[in-house]
């Protein structure tokens, strides 16, 4: 951490300094001024690389509530903190109106500046920990003055999230009751204090511990004891660095931190990595594509009994191998890829990739018993679309891959234009033969689905925005949704989501 020390008189500039280099922490003084004026020159070309401005209120040219207000002013991820004799108490009233976060008095007592400069350490960590200056879920258990070492690691409860913005609530619900019934427990018997901080996603969080221990292996007994303690009601993995962070580092080691989650997180599986290139195995996939490649076989030949078991045995191998859940992904993917195929017409594969739902049932799966009877269930209906007569020139058919597509792309800004030119029709023959088949004209489908998906996010959050729920079922103007809604269902999208507030309320308590 990089201090800055303004204080006109020399010989109590000289000792703030001393004790500063004293202390066992990283903290560094890389300037020292006598006015106020010299330190804002020093800051116009080297403001970034001051972290702490500690500085007396009384200053010959530019005085410390002047310095202070340009600091807060221009330069806001510096912390000020005031030196400030008893006489003072007006004027550091008012630095504390300038967003000042400390202050110390004199003479200055040694014990009282390492603390403050701790807390100021401790604030600069979660800084640069959220950027945004979200408010963080943090526990202090322990009196934090004799701590001075911090390690950093990323967790994640459960599977990689892609998109989890219809579960935040309950995984914010979960993080809360892990936190009570074993972090806090586990780190008040270490005398640590600790921060869990909101991740990328709601599954995942960022846990700072500031310890006396150089050593980590201390702290890897801890993470291993929490792991144990959680492998039963959830899979839960942590990777974490082992060796203090410095504080200008934070956000480079929590990027490589995710990085590092997301390629070796093991499906179904706990685990600590403290050094995940230990972690990557060599796998030979070519017993996995092979499993692939006969499942789609027997997909093809229409044996549902024989591609359950063997299903059920590709997902054991998996097990058996500990694959990482990417590897899972991309081989689920290509299984669901071609046995889709096989379901509609050849113009939709030339068109368009293929979107599977496997991220989706990894997530919401903690076993692969579960991922099993999930995958089951869609491909169960994907046994349904081959068991139909496969003739493009059949009606019903058509109608159904039209139905299908529709149900895929209602988010997207579709119309019976591109739905028409996308089959090879005409806008009036479509229209035509799905108001036969649906009773609707394909826009008002389109409409249907958007408002029912809008019901279920409604439904499903309190924290949503309708800008942000319109925007998501393909709306871009939230006043017209807003519109189309209401026109629908008689209510606004907010009250909606108030009536409706009892639903999530009651799943989350399930």
């Amino acid at each position: 951490m990089n201090i800055m020390i303004v204080e006109d008189e020399p010989p109590i500039l000289r000792e703030i300094n001393s004790i500063i280099l004293s202390f066992p922490e990283n903290y560094h003084v890389i300037k020292c001024c006598y006015n106020g004026y010299d330190a804002l020159q020093f800051l116009e070309t080297n403001y970034d690389s001051v972290d702490i401005l500690l500085t007396d209120i009384h200053l010959p040219v530019v005085d410390g509530l002047e310095l202070l207000e340009s600091v807060s002013q221009n330069y806001p991820h510096i912390l000020g903190i005031i030196l400030s004799g008893y006489g003072d108490f007006e004027y550091a009233q008012k630095a504390l109106k300038l967003r000042v976060y400390d202050y110390l008095l004199k003479p200055i007592d040694e014990t009282e500046l390492h603390n403050v400069l701790k807390r100021s350490y401790e604030k600069k960590c979660i800084e640069n920990i959220m950027p945004d200056n979200s408010i963080h879920s943090g526990s202090y258990l322990s009196d934090a003055s004799n701590l001075s070492h911090y390690y950093l690691s990323y967790i994640c409860l459960g599977s990689y999230p892609c998109n989890t913005y219809r579960y935040s609530e309950t995984m914010d619900k979960k993080w809360k009751k892990i936190d009570e019934d074993h972090f806090q427990k586990i780190f008040s018997e270490t005398r640590n204090t600790y921060w869990l901080i909101k991740g990328s996603s709601s599954s995942e969080r960022t846990l700072l511990v500031s310890t006396t221990e150089k050593n980590f292996l201390n702290l890897y007994h801890t993470l291993n004891k929490l792991i144990k303690e959680l492998t039963d009601k959830i899979p839960i993995t942590i990777v974490t660095i082992n060796e203090p962070v410095n504080i200008h580092n934070i956000s480079s080691y929590i990027q490589q931190l995710q990085n590092d989650l997301q390629k070796n997180i093991r499906f179904a599986k706990s685990q600590l990595l403290c050094d995940p290139s230990d972690s990557v195995c060599n796998i030979d996939m070519s017993r996995f594509y092979a499993k692939i490649d006969k499942l789609v076989a027997l997909f093809q030949s229409k044996n549902i009994a024989l591609f359950e078991n063997e299903l059920q045995s590709c997902l054991r191998l998996m097990q058996k191998n500990a694959l990482t859940q990417s590897l899972i992904q991309r081989l689920l993917d290509l299984l669901f890829t071609q046995c889709f195929s096989l379901c509609v017409p050849k113009i939709n594969k030339e068109k368009e990739p293929i979107c599977t739902p496997v991220n989706d049932l990894l997530y919401l799966s903690t076993s692969y018993e579960a991922l099993y009877r999930k995958l089951k269930v869609h491909f169960t209906e994907l046994f349904q679309m081959l068991s139909e007569e496969n003739d493009n020139n059949n009606k019903q058919m058509i109608l159904l891959r039209i139905d299908h597509y529709i149900k895929e792309h209602y988010k997207d800004p579709i119309n019976t234009k591109l739905i028409a030119d996308y089959f090879n029709f005409t806008p009036a023959y479509l229209s035509k033969i799905f108001r036969e088949y649906k009773n609707v004209s394909p826009a008002d489908y389109i409409t249907t689905l958007r408002i029912e998906k809008a019901k279920e996010l409604l439904s499903c959050s309190n924290s949503l925005s309708i800008k942000d729920i319109a925007a998501y079922i393909g709306y871009e103007d939230s006043l017209y949704f807003s519109k189309v809604f209401k026109k629908y269902t008689g209510y606004s999208p907010k009250k909606f989501q108030t009536d409706n507030s009892h639903i999530l309320n009651s799943s989350i308590d399930k």
